[in-house]
Parts: structure tokens; sequence; C-alpha cells
């Protein structure tokens, strides 16, 4: 049984694919990304589509978010797992409403 079928609903990125969310966590935008890893911006838009398939999500925005809801998945290793958390979620992460509302109350 490979680690596909062991980890069934989780993601595991590649080193490259951890690189490129860093980035993305940071608001790179694509051609930043690829000439900091020196890369073409073909290839590190391909990672980002891999990794939109990877972890159920449409678009490079909901990557983004679902980057900050799962930060463990910067770690090499570590698995996480797919889609966006359903809101309002209570897991206090930034990327989701009650990482925001806890963020908001701390700042006050």
């Amino acid at each position: 049984m490979g680690p596909s079928a062991e980890k069934k609903g989780k993601v595991h990125f590649s080193r490259d694919d951890r690189e490129i969310a860093r980035r993305l966590r940071d608001c790179q935008d694509t051609k930043a990304i690829a000439g900091g890893l020196e890369l073409a911006v073909a290839t590190v838009n391909t990672h980002i589509r891999d990794m939109c398939e990877k972890v159920q999500v449409a678009n490079r925005i909901q990557l983004i978010r679902w980057i900050w809801q799962n930060p463990e998945c910067l770690d090499p290793g570590r698995w996480s797992e797919a889609g966006l958390h359903i809101q309002p979620c209570s897991c206090g992460r930034l990327g989701c409403l009650g990482g925001v509302a806890a963020e908001l109350a701390a700042a006050e």
C-alpha cells in the first residue's frame, strides 16, 4: 500500500511545493517566486495549479488561504487535510474567520 492509499484525504507537499507555498504565504507574486527560485514563470504556475488540485481548491487565492489554515504543510514530512475549513471555524488559525476574530480581539 503506497503513501497515497495510507493518507487518503491528506496532502503532502514536495520540497519545491513547500518553497513556493512559503513564498505565496508571504505575498510574493509568480514572477518574484520564479526569480527567487530560478524557475520559469510557467513552472511556478504549474506547481500552483498542481497544488490547488492536491488541496482541492479552485484558485491561487483559496490556495493561499489553505496554506494559512494548514501551516504544517510547510514542514517536511507533514500531512495536512485537503479542502478549506468550513466557516465559521473555531480552529483559531489565521486563515479562518475564528483566527481573524482572535487577532482583532487581541489588537483591541
